[in-house]
């Protein structure tokens, strides 16, 4: 579901996948509600050749914030990191008004995207898809894994493994995601998104906000504003 995840994490195909999948797992309840909360969300990414070692720079590590409302809204909120100043790419789906956008503070920009109810925003649910298996950050949670996408290329098999625990008090967001790509027999890379300090309590109204005094732009446009800003804030960053 997450439309710009390459602005932080590398390895567009295998994020892509597993930011898609992330709120979608949930199994539907009569008169469920659903809890509120604002977590840290620590993104992990590693590479590895087919022998098993880890490739440099990897493991990559960046984190971003997530929140979502009493009604299923979810925002997630990245920040910039080339400057010191509270500048963050926030990614809001709002379930009250089924409305999709990107707020970007970089390039002070708003796009505009396509909604998508069944995946994009949290469902009430008391009880979640997969096996329970214990607890997460103090939530019980269940286990659910799923094969996909088998494949050949140039003679080489590959598949994907995705890995999904779920908190039921949370309308089954995912406490942890894995997914691993295999060359093979061989994990060649391993995307793992987890929450930590989860506060439960309804988000910061402000982070599901439309700005008003920002460019509405296309996707295109703002994405090649935005990664212009990227090259410029490296080479600002770089040692002389």
């Amino acid at each position: 579901m997450n439309r710009f995840t390459t602005i932080v994490i590398g390895s567009a195909i295998v994020l892509s996948s597993l930011a898609a999948l992330v709120g979608s797992r949930r199994a539907r309840a009569q008169e469920p509600t659903i809890q509120p909360f604002t977590a840290a969300e620590i993104w992990t990414n590693t590479l590895r050749p087919d022998d098993g070692r880890v490739a440099p720079p990897f493991p990559h590590i960046t984190q971003r914030v997530v929140a979502v409302r009493s009604d299923g809204s979810v925002a997630r909120l990245i920040p910039w990191r080339y400057s010191t100043n509270d500048l963050y790419t926030r990614e809001v789906d709002d379930a009250a008004t089924k409305r999709s956008f990107t707020a970007d503070d970089v390039t002070r920009s708003l796009v505009e995207t396509e909604f998508h109810e069944a995946i994009d925003v949290v469902h009430p649910a008391v009880a979640c898809e997969g096996a329970p298996a214990g607890q997460m950050q103090g939530f019980d949670v269940t286990y659910k894994e799923e094969s996909a996408n088998p494949g050949n290329y140039a003679g080489t098999n590959f598949s994907n493994v995705h890995k999904m625990w779920l908190a039921p008090k949370l309308g089954c967001y995912a406490i942890k995601n894995e997914l691993v790509h295999f060359h093979g027999s061989n994990a060649v890379e391993d995307a793992v998104k987890e929450l930590a300090n989860i506060r439960l309590g309804d988000p910061d109204p402000q982070y599901f906000a439309v700005p008003t005094n920002y460019a509405t732009r296309t996707k295109e446009v703002w994405w090649a504003l935005f990664t212009a800003a990227v090259t410029k804030g490296r080479e600002a960053s770089s040692p002389q």
